[in-house]
């Protein structure tokens, strides 16, 4: 693993799509979220020098009035700032959408689960569905999305190949939809590795596109933890939340 600004190894940035990793492989292991991301990104390219790391996100939504998410979020990104990361913002929406369910099946339409009633609420989703006929019962949902970093991480890494500042970089995501600026990056010579959070994340042109590319195993970020206090440059102190121990 190597940092150094004098490293005589060829030098790297890194482009972090902050909501996939989240989706690939944080959202169910709240142990691995106090991820310190220089080391992590060095660790991912260990023949390579690791010079500036991008993080793309966006910020949480308070979802009922007791929601603390947004404040771990900050305290977080108060670390990565902390760290010299350049954290780059897009927006989180939340929109109502009537969708359509994939199964009747009661387990499976609402979490938690309804409790079984005589079989009532399945006899009523199953009426549901035949008034729907030919189509499929409907269900009035909010939408939570994050918007634009896609956009923000395709955008930093291109200005970052195609004005020569940068000959090497690592993409951590699944997202297929930046599938052409990566292919646009190794087109123009550029030596571009992506790490996948998921082996469900990312369909094969993703992998095509990339010089390198491989699946991120969740038990490795278990050697990329940032301490439980970490201590910012001018002695202030940032705990780890107790909700990610």
């Amino acid at each position: 693993m190597c940092e150094s600004r004098d490293c005589k190894k060829p030098t790297f940035d890194a482009f972090v799509d902050g909501f996939n990793l989240y989706k690939g492989v944080l959202e169910r292991r709240p142990q691995y979220k106090w991820l310190d991301l220089r080391k992590f990104a060095a660790g991912m390219w260990t023949d390579h020098c690791l010079r500036d790391v991008y993080y793309f996100t966006a910020p949480v939504m308070k979802r009922f009035a007791s929601d603390t998410a947004p404040e771990r979020q900050e305290k977080y990104l108060r670390v990565l700032r902390n760290q010299g990361i350049h954290v780059v913002r897009g927006k989180f929406r939340r929109d109502e959408k009537w969708l359509r369910l994939k199964s009747i099946t009661r387990p499976e339409v609402i979490e938690p689960e309804l409790p079984s009633r005589f079989g009532f609420v399945q006899s009523a989703l199953n009426t549901s569905s035949l008034r729907a006929l030919p189509d499929v019962p409907k269900a009035h949902v909010w939408s939570f999305g994050e918007k634009g970093s896609d956009v923000n991480l395709a955008s930093y890494l291109l200005r970052s190949i195609l004005s020569n500042k940068l000959n090497s970089a690592l993409v951590v995501t699944g997202d297929s939809d930046l599938t052409t600026p990566i292919h646009f990056c190794v087109e123009a010579g550029a030596n571009v590795r992506v790490v996948i959070p998921n082996k469900q994340l990312g369909n094969a042109a993703l992998r095509q596109a990339a010089t390198t590319w491989f699946e991120l195993h969740p038990s490795t970020l278990e050697n990329f933890q940032l301490p439980r206090s970490f201590i910012t440059p001018k002695g202030g102190n940032i705990v780890r939340p107790q909700e990610w121990s």
